[in-house]
């Protein structure tokens, strides 16, 4: 590798380092509801749904419901 190559590969390990969020105590994880959420989602959409996690905020492609991995919208854990 090149100088100027490891030096951008350094910045962005450091970079990454100490830019990774925090998680709440009251988030929960899409993984403790996806049953429940894929069970309201077809309900609502009339056919068969998959939950699946999504880098930011999520939407619906296809088949497939994307919702984020964490959900740390409220003060409280079961509203959440």
């Amino acid at each position: 590798m090149e100088f100027d190559e490891k030096l951008f590969h350094f910045l962005w390990k450091t970079k990454r380092k100490f830019s990774k969020e925090k998680l709440a105590l009251t988030a929960c994880t899409l993984e403790e509801h996806k049953l429940r959420f894929g069970n309201i989602a077809c309900a609502f959409l009339e056919k068969t749904v998959l939950i699946k996690e999504a880098e930011s905020m999520g939407g619906l492609i296809g088949q497939s419901l994307f919702l984020p991995k964490y959900i740390d919208w409220f003060i409280d854990h079961d509203l959440n």
